[in-house]
């Protein structure tokens, strides 16, 4: 079963059915015309700053990456529910770190009240890693690219057959990420 995934302005075209048994409680992220509900971030210690610099990193590496702002919140969202200091996690020996939790990139676990710079960077290496999956997908703004470059993007390999089989990562990824782009925070 496909269904045809809207938000916004943007089509990301057909998604293949994913079982969202898993659902969550739901807090509303607004993407509208500030980026964020700041409140929804201002958790875990971020501090205001924090907060107004994720704003200006996303900005940013949306614009350097040719990548939707929100897909990029929506995967930092995922990925470390946007905690400044969230700790390393690890893909077998491989450590993924910071905001986006991406391989190669810097992470500051356990600390907040970071620098723009440090902050741009933890965001900019998760879009620039998300962009490098887009292109073995053909690098179009479709279904057809960035669904399976997000399954790309958490779990290193794709079956292109079922996005949801996580083979050992997050089996509800894409479909968690395609949620927070309609708004889901926690």
């Amino acid at each position: 079963m496909s269904r045809t995934f809207i938000t916004g302005s943007i089509m990301f075209g057909s998604m293949p059915h994913i079982d969202s048994s898993q659902a969550q409680p739901r807090t509303t992220l607004t993407l509208a015309h500030g980026l964020v509900n700041k409140a929804a971030l201002l958790t875990g210690g971020n501090t205001v700053s924090d907060v107004a610099n994720i704003e200006l990193a996303i900005d940013s590496c949306a614009n350097q990456y040719q990548i939707d702002r929100r897909l990029i919140l929506g995967m930092m969202m995922q990925e470390s529910r946007g905690n400044m200091g969230v700790i390393t996690t690890y893909s077998g020996d491989l450590p993924t770190e910071g905001l986006m939790q991406c391989s190669g990139c810097l992470g500051f676990p356990g600390q907040h009240g970071l620098s723009k710079e440090a902050i741009e960077s933890m965001v900019c290496g998760g879009v620039k890693h998300f962009k490098e999956n887009m292109q073995h997908w053909s690098n179009r703004w479709s279904g057809t690219s960035v669904w399976p470059a997000l399954r790309e993007y958490n779990s290193g390999n794709v079956n292109e057959a079922d996005l949801g089989d996580g083979r050992g990562a997050t089996a509800s990824y894409v479909a968690d990420v395609a949620n927070r782009v309609t708004g889901w925070a926690n």
